[in-house]
Order: C-alpha cells, then structure tokens, then sequence
C-alpha cells in the first residue's frame, strides 16, 4: 500500500526505496524487481532500470513469453546483442519463449546485431518454417549472397520469389542471375539477366550483364 500510494503521489525516489525494501524482504517475488525497473525507468536511469529486470533474470523469476521479450529487446537497446542472445536462447529452452515466427526474428536480430551470421541465418530459417514469407526469404538470400554462399543464396531467392516477392521489379532475376553465373550455369543465368533486363529498375545493370555472359558464351 504504501508503494502504491509513493507512486500515486509521484514520489518517485521514496517510491524506488520502498521498492528495494520490498525485494530485500521478498526477493522471490518478480513484481517489485519489475516494479522497481519502471521506476527507475521513468527517472530516465536505463542502467538501474535494466539492472532490475537482469536480476530478476538471474534469479529465475521470469516466466512469461513477454517477460523473456522485453529484457532481450532492453539489451538491444543498450548494444548488448550478445546478452539478448543468451536470453532469448534460455527462453526457448526452458519453453518460456513461444514458438513463433515474430520470437525467431528477434533472435535472428540479435545474431546478427552481435555479428553471428550463421546462427542468425538458422534463426531466420526456423522463423520461415513456421510461416511463409517473401521478405525473410530475400534476408537469408541476401545473407547468403554477401557471404558468396552461391547456392544458399539462389534457393532463398527462388523460394522469395515463388512466395511473391516483387518489390523492386527485375532485382530478383538480377541476383538469381548473378549467383548462376558465380555457379558457372552461364545460360541459366543468361536467361534471367534477360528477364531483369526488361524491367526500368534493373535495364543498365543487365545490359551489362547480358553482354558480359553472351562474350563468354561465344568465346567457349
């Protein structure tokens, strides 16, 4: 009650104190380390307010997919990518964390924020398993491209495609086509420069593409 009536009355500071008095009497009890966090949250001191939700963490109080969403997502916050990993990697094991499309991207994200491609190109694959969609399909794609991981990159392109993705007209056929010539498949990948040759977006770059393959074709 008197927590309550703290906040109420906006005394923020007696509040915080009540708050820490709660936990040290009751530390099992997840609400006043959350409690606390927000308080500390509105008096702008993200390390504090962070610092709460971390023990509450640590002591095993967190038990809820969303509990297990907002410290990860808080860790982002403040460039730690690698603790949101291991959060959310906790969170899946133990079954707090559902199993869903939205949850993998998170960890997918934060794979790649801490610069692990591969684990965050597995995340994403899970992620697509449990859902269709054209634009996860194009990241793994595009992941694989920058990587050179030439057929990775042409299957997810494939499957971004037959899921619908048309947001730059022409781009698709211009990368498919590109990771079939990487694959030494010149007139498959003639045949797509061509495609992406009939589109405004991608003409010049395909024209080029075009000349390119034909020049190596007729000189086998």
């Amino acid at each position: 009650y008197e927590l309550a009536l703290a906040v109420k009355l906006n005394k923020i500071q007696e509040a915080i104190e009540i708050g820490q008095l709660l936990i040290y009497v009751n530390p099992e009890k997840k609400e006043y380390w959350q409690q606390v966090s927000g308080l500390y949250y509105t008096q702008n001191k993200d390390d504090k307010s962070l610092a709460g939700l971390e023990l509450a963490f640590d002591n095993k109080l967190l038990d809820k997919d969303k509990e297990y969403l907002d410290l990860p997502r808080y860790y982002l916050y403040k460039g730690l990518p690698q603790k949101a990993v291991n959060v959310l990697k906790y969170g899946f094991d133990n079954d707090y964390l559902d199993i869903s499309k939205n949850n993998f991207e998170l960890l997918a994200d934060s794979y790649f924020i801490a610069r692990d491609r591969e684990n965050g190109i597995k995340a994403l694959k899970k992620s697509l398993s449990l859902e269709a969609d054209s634009d996860i399909a194009f990241k793994i794609a595009r992941f694989g491209f920058e990587d050179e991981s030439w057929e990775l990159a042409f299957k997810y392109f494939s499957e971004s495609k037959k899921m619908g993705w048309n947001k730059s007209p022409g781009r698709l056929e211009l990368l498919m086509g590109i990771t079939q010539y990487e694959l030494g498949n010149l007139e498959q990948s003639l045949e797509l420069f061509n495609l992406a040759l009939q589109e405004e977006d991608t003409k010049i770059a395909a024209e080029g593409w075009v000349s390119f393959v034909e020049e190596i074709i007729k000189n086998t």
